[in-house]
């Protein structure tokens, strides 16, 4: 027994060095934008899909690195066990906030998490926007399933809270089937500005005119629905041959002029439908780029260099690989003089390009 405590001691303190050379390691990844020849949009996806942590375990990592890329001194404190990840993960966002880093690095220097909690909570007591919230239930098909309510916290300082929780209708306390099926179900919780939720209630108002006693659950359903039959390029793609002659060939996407960068939307949404409107990039593994969000139109060949908008020219891809491409054609500083501030660490949200144009890198084409 005595041998079997020694060796996982040994184990502890080679697991603690490599947890620090880990988080070294991931900051110069994520400076070089290495990760991106993997088929990752982010660094968080990469520890993801890549490495195979856990989502909590990857949060964690990926909130440690951002504070070791701005505070070196961070890899120092972790090293002598003056911090831990967790402690890191709690302070990350407080730390870029505050006057004094330095002095709040100092403060959560040797402290638990929960210690470190208290400090942050202490900083920061009242967020100004509550962070959404998305929980997976359970609830008996059959049974009632709720009615999903909207309230209003005129306390908050945010606006309206948004809260769709299962509330308890009559039909919730009569008898049931225990053997009737489970249903899967997904809980929100956001919250909105006075404004959106008086649009919204005046949505929902609308609404009502065809399902009289409209729940925010209905709202939400026809208000999704409505968006995705505009935007989704297959239902745009039936709606204009809906018209044709059943013998009449589908229309072809039209020729974009070169002497402009618009796309016409036809190409748009028959390269988006082609790409499976998802990330085209495939990393040197193999690996193709799993994101879905922020897609952008990419010119194989670049319309700076005469590069057509024929679809067989055109792909799919996401924020981070469209400016990764962009680096290799154009070199860092011309995309760093487009864009500013540089690529930010969160994943999936990209900030929007602002600051000066640069003539040489076309502007990109949102999907």
């Amino acid at each position: 027994m005595k041998n079997v405590v020694t060796h996982l001691r040994k184990l502890r303190a080679c697991e603690h060095r490599c947890t620090v050379e880990i988080i070294e390691s991931l900051v110069v990844c994520h400076r070089e934008h290495a990760y991106l020849d993997h088929g990752c949009s982010s660094i968080w996806n990469f520890l993801v899909e890549e490495l195979h942590y856990s989502k909590a375990a990857a949060s964690r990592r990926f909130k440690a690195m951002k504070c070791a890329e701005k505070f070196p001194q961070v890899i120092g404190m972790l090293r002598d066990h003056r911090v831990s990840l967790s402690s890191l993960a709690q302070a990350e966002g407080l730390l870029g906030e505050v006057n004094d880093p330095g002095e709040l690095l100092g403060r959560i220097s040797g402290k638990s998490a929960v210690e470190v909690e208290k400090i942050v909570a202490g900083e920061r007591p009242m967020p100004s926007k509550p962070r959404e919230v998305v929980r997976r239930v359970a609830v008996r098909r059959g049974v009632s399933q709720g009615t999903i309510a909207a309230r209003k916290n005129s306390k908050a300082s945010s606006g309206s809270l948004f809260d769709t929780s299962l509330a308890a209708s009559p039909a919730a306390s009569a008898p049931h089937d225990d053997s009737a099926p489970i249903e899967s179900r997904v809980s929100l919780r956001t919250s909105l500005t006075e404004e959106a939720y008086d649009s919204f209630e005046h949505a929902r108002a609308l609404i009502s005119r065809k399902r009289p006693g409209a729940t925010v659950e209905d709202a939400v359903n026809e208000l999704v629905g409505f968006y995705l039959k505009s935007k989704v390029p297959k239902d745009r793609t039936k709606r204009s041959t809906k018209g044709a002659d059943e013998g009449s060939p589908a229309p072809r996407p039209k020729r974009g002029s070169l002497s402009t960068r618009h796309i016409p939307a036809a190409t748009r949404d028959a390269v988006l439908l082609r790409d499976g409107e998802r990330c085209a990039f495939v990393g040197k593994n193999g690996r193709r780029c799993t994101a879905t969000h922020n897609l952008q139109l990419d010119h194989i060949r670049p319309f700076a260099l005469g590069g057509s908008h024929e679809p067989d020219n055109l792909q799919v891809l996401c924020a981070a690989h469209n400016r990764h491409r962009a680096r290799q054609t154009f070199g860092e500083q011309a995309v760093r003089a487009r864009e500013q501030p540089a690529i930010q660490c969160a994943d999936p949200p990209t900030r929007r390009p602002v600051g000066p144009q640069n003539p040489l890198i076309p502007p990109r084409t949102e999907a």
